[in-house]
């Protein structure tokens, strides 16, 4: 496959091509448990769709205290919200928010 090098465009040769096909089947990925550990973390993006919630070495107890944390912080985002909301003049509840910080 042509691969693009500021102006100059150089191709792979066919014997590059063949040699690359030969690896590709050899490459079957980590053969051992360790291995697969291992490389189960090699392309961490982040956790949306993660089956662990904490990589190797991170803290279980501080990850339990900052959800909780977290938690308690969204439940008083959502009552926020929902009371600004439910206030029929917009400035009125805006200013009966800032007295109470």
């Amino acid at each position: 496959m042509p691969q693009a090098f500021g102006t100059r465009i150089i191709a792979a040769s066919d014997a590059q091509i063949h040699a690359n096909r030969l690896s590709a089947q050899r490459s079957t990925g980590p053969q051992t448990e360790n291995g697969k550990r291992a490389d189960r973390y090699n392309a961490l993006k982040h956790g949306l769709l993660a089956e662990a919630s904490l990589l190797p070495g991170e803290d279980a107890a501080l990850f339990r205290l900052l959800a909780e944390e977290g938690a308690s912080r969204r439940i008083f985002r959502a009552w926020l919200c929902e009371t600004t909301l439910q206030a029929s003049d917009g400035l009125l509840a805006l200013t009966c928010l800032l007295r109470t910080w």
